[in-house]
């Protein structure tokens, strides 16, 4: 019999992490929640060659990433990130697209919103964090507030007769206008 002495035995372990992060912000108009005719489009942009994966690892197309609002809730996609990103700090955009009109100003704040990954507990989690901010003021949410006026005018045209005929003009009458 051959006897083999084997002085070492290797094992070889493999680790992985991922985690996401799913942005939000809230829309008002006239500081109340929008209604259900009220729509308006949002956009989250990557700064910089920022990551903007799906779950299974592909990316979102811009037009993915353009969403509109649901009353007053916005939400974007998921954003996917793999150990790949641990130690990385990544930014994005996030604004309200589109023009005036219609009686409607648009908010034209533009949000950076600064992610970081990090995998400190080992778990297979990622601990992302997010940190809003317009310039250098920080912000503790995205929140988009447009203003909405309305004006008009309105011509009232009237004829007035007794008993089926143009009055004299020596009659006198007192006429109200209501708005119902």
């Amino acid at each position: 019999a051959i006897e083999e002495v084997v002085n070492e035995i290797g094992f070889n372990n493999t680790y992985t992490a991922t985690g996401n992060t799913q942005l939000t912000a809230v829309k008002t108009v006239n500081n109340a929640t929008p209604s259900g005719e009220e729509t308006f489009t949002f956009t989250l942009t990557a700064n910089n060659g920022a990551p903007v994966k799906k779950a299974d690892g592909s990316d979102y197309t811009a037009a993915e990433l353009s969403v509109t609002n649901n009353g007053g809730a916005i939400e974007f996609p998921a954003l996917y990130y793999t150990l790949a990103d641990v130690g990385q700090t990544y930014t994005y955009t996030v604004k309200e697209t589109g023009t005036d009109g219609n009686g409607y100003t648009l908010d034209k704040t533009a949000y950076t919103v600064t992610v970081t990954i990090k995998d400190d507990d080992r778990d297979g989690k990622l601990e992302i964090t997010e940190v809003y901010s317009v310039g250098a003021t920080s912000k503790d949410e995205i929140k988009f507030t447009n203003e909405y006026t309305a004006d008009g005018k309105t011509h009232v045209d009237a004829k007035k007769t007794v008993n089926g005929k143009t009055p004299s003009g020596e009659e006198e009458f007192t006429f109200k206008l209501e708005i119902a």
